[in-house]
């Protein structure tokens, strides 16, 4: 991938909670871009997937990246982005069903189809106990969805990057999911190999999780994720550990 200094800041999400989303925001942050019309190959290059780019040009003294991984040695300044573990499930099944890797969506609800960065609820934890002592900041996709401008002033001052009001607010209207969907319509994604009749872009939505999981389904997930949860601040259902 190349070589990190201790300046560059990682978005380090689990997979499925706004990670594409917030790449195109930091990407707009960090260098003027309008998200409405910034090709997704250009971000790709801006803000780099360390999963996805084999190398990257240096474009500024510190780089923005984004990440799935569990901690790292050289990840020192780190954008903890989160998400409620139920709706992760659900954006995960979806993209799963996409992207033709299969599996039935019990199998992920009760942990047992092998993922390649682990179960949400240990990711999360393990973020928490932050090993490698990183300078973090916790992002929720949740107040992202609620207060998109105060959410993206919180992400300037931990960056020492100004923009004024105006700036962050253009940047937040321009990265609307409605926006994001022309936007995918439009161009697509830098990832060739994503079906081109699949929407990556799905709801930009909290909770859509209890219309989507059973009571039963939810239950379960809930009681093995209860401490994650409940760290993060989500509600959990009645009967949770």
């Amino acid at each position: 991938m190349g070589t990190f200094v201790d300046r560059d800041v990682f978005i380090a999400g689990y997979p499925k909670s706004g990670n594409t989303w917030l790449q195109l925001m930091m990407a707009s942050l960090l260098y003027g871009l309008d998200p409405r019309n910034a090709p997704d190959t250009l971000v790709q290059e801006l803000v780099p997937d360390v999963h996805y780019k084999n190398c990257f040009k240096r474009f500024l003294q510190a780089m923005c990246f984004k990440t799935h991984s569990l901690p790292q040695p050289e990840y020192r300044r780190v954008i903890r982005l989160v998400r409620d573990g139920r709706d992760v499930i659900c954006s995960y099944h979806h993209f799963n069903e996409s992207s033709q890797a299969g599996g039935p969506l019990d199998s992920l609800v009760d942990g047992a189809t092998p993922l390649p960065f682990g179960e949400w609820q240990d990711h999360v934890l393990a973020w928490e106990r932050n090993p490698f002592r990183a300078d973090t900041i916790l992002v929720r996709y949740e107040d992202l969805l609620d207060d998109c401008v105060g959410e993206l002033g919180r992400i300037s001052d931990f960056l020492g990057v100004h923009r004024s009001p105006a700036e962050l607010a253009a940047i937040a209207k321009g990265s609307r999911f409605d926006c994001m969907k022309t936007r995918e319509a439009a161009q697509g994604w830098d990832n060739k190999a994503w079906p081109k009749d699949k929407p990556f872009v799905r709801q930009g939505r909290s909770g859509a999780y209890t219309a989507e999981l059973s009571p039963a389904q939810i239950a379960r997930f809930t009681c093995r994720s209860a401490a994650a949860l409940r760290l993060l601040g989500y509600e959990l259902c009645a009967g949770a550990a």
